[in-house]
Order: C-alpha cells, then structure tokens, then sequence
C-alpha cells in the first residue's frame, strides 16, 4: 500500500466526501445544515471512488469507521453507493431523505 493512499485511508470518510461534493454540500447531506434549498451537485467520482476499491481497501474502511462510536452517515452513504450497479443521484437522495424528512 503506498504512503499517500495509507495517509488518506486514516482519514475520515467525510473527509473524502468533502473533497468530492463540496463542504457545503456534506454538511447538508449529513444533516448539519438547516438549509434545504441547497442541492448537491451531480458527481460520479464518490461512486466511482467506492467501486474502485479492492476488497481488502474496502474491509479496512469499515474496520477504521467501526472506531468512531454511533451511526455515521458517511458509512451509509459507502454502504448505499457500494452496492448500486450504476450511480442513481435521485435514489441516493431518497434515500436519504427518508430518514431526514
């Protein structure tokens, strides 16, 4: 495993969502904004990012996110992009909005 890719595997998933969709954009998508008028912007590089992970990468992910304690939106949103065959925006959306509406 190479230093850079060990380096950025020690950081949170939130961190690789905020490089990807925006900062502005995770706060709203893991709750912390009250503001519903934002939208995210269209992206395939989460999901691509996901699904370019190996098996083991994968396993380490869950491994590192299992030591923060309590539900953690980030691992939700691995988990949903993971087992999508195509990347669906709305589906990602509904899904979430399920739980925050």
């Amino acid at each position: 495993m190479s230093a850079i890719y060990s380096n950025f595997m020690k950081q949170p998933f939130s961190n690789w969502l905020s490089l990807v969709i925006g900062p502005k954009d995770l706060e709203l998508l893991l709750g912390n904004q009250t503001n519903q008028t934002a939208s995210m912007k269209p992206t395939h590089d989460l999901f691509d990012l996901v699904h370019s992970l190996t098996k083991s990468e994968k396993r380490f992910f869950k491994l590192q996110s299992s030591l923060q304690a309590g539900e953690k939106n980030y691992v939700r949103i691995f988990d949903l992009l993971e087992k999508m065959d195509h990347y669906d925006e709305e589906f990602v959306k509904e899904s979430f909005k399920e739980n925050y509406s």
